[in-house]
């Protein structure tokens, strides 16, 4: 009976050992895929911009002020995410034809 345990105390140890290493090969994978976008975003703008955030569940960090009543934000998405990005870069800069 011991002997029995023991193998199926070393077969669930590999088996965890062997989960752990796909959760972080799919954490990189995922990792690896996310862009990152920089905004100056103008003091006027900010709320319309959080409200896009908002509303697309986009991760974001505030990295400061450029001097120039904007603040830096760093946006950071996924590639199916991009339309929510156009849409932060449209109301941004209205007029930008890319």
């Amino acid at each position: 009976m011991d002997s029995e345990k023991g193998k199926n105390n070393i077969l669930n140890q590999e088996m965890f050992h062997t989960k752990n290493i796909i959760n972080q090969y799919l954490l990189i994978r995922n990792f690896t895929k996310m862009k990152t976008r920089t905004f100056e975003v103008p003091v006027d703008s900010v709320f319309e911009f959080a409200e896009i955030l908002e509303q697309n569940n986009l991760d974001s960090t505030i990295q400061g002020t450029n001097g120039d009543d904007a603040i830096t934000i760093d946006v950071h998405y996924e590639p199916e995410e991009r339309e929510a990005v156009f849409e932060l870069m449209e109301l941004l800069d209205p007029d930008d034809e890319n």
